[in-house]
């Protein structure tokens, strides 16, 4: 096995992950939607959203190898290679995958912020009335999740390299 196939591996989980979370914001969004009460503003990013998503978990699933091959960026390895693989490529990869891991946490809180801000009145200077210091807070942290998630999955490299670094000391 290749280590781009550890990685596809982790790509594959990761959809399967974000169809079980769409699955359910969609029952939520329906829900809204059948509710008469309830006037759901911005529909047009809801709609966006519920035709988006299935997309990007589509080309997940079918398209594996070829976005961990370019995640990675490394050389092809045969299979019987792979016991004298060096310390330096399964650390990178190790690392990709907890990218991966901690990107899946911050898409669905990303959808969980995107959904709410949505959700407020079209006059954005009215959130601060309505929202917490603790929600304001999370939705930061959100986007920082995305931030650390999206650098260990292309930044794994220089990663690596201070990992590799710290231990010799």
């Amino acid at each position: 096995m290749k280590l781009e196939h550890l990685i596809a591996v982790g790509v594959r989980l990761f959809a399967i992950s974000l169809i079980i979370f769409i699955l359910q914001n969609i029952a939520t969004i329906i829900t809204f939607y059948l509710d008469s009460d309830f006037v759901l503003e911005n529909i047009e990013y809801y709609i966006g959203l519920i035709i988006l998503s299935p997309l990007l978990v589509l080309w997940l699933w079918f398209f594996p190898l070829k976005i961990a091959s370019k995640i990675s960026g490394f050389p092809a390895i045969d299979p019987e290679q792979l016991e004298n693989i060096q310390y330096k490529k399964l650390l990178e990869t190790g690392i990709i995958l907890i990218g991966i891991y901690c990107l899946y946490f911050a898409i669905v809180d990303l959808f969980y912020w995107m959904f709410f801000w949505f959700l407020l009145p079209s006059d954005y200077s009215y959130a601060d009335k309505v929202l917490t210091f603790d929600q304001k807070a999370n939705t930061i942290t959100t986007v920082l999740e995305l931030v650390f998630a999206v650098y260990l999955i292309l930044g794994n490299k220089g990663i690596a390299k201070i990992i590799r670094k710290l231990r010799q000391y």
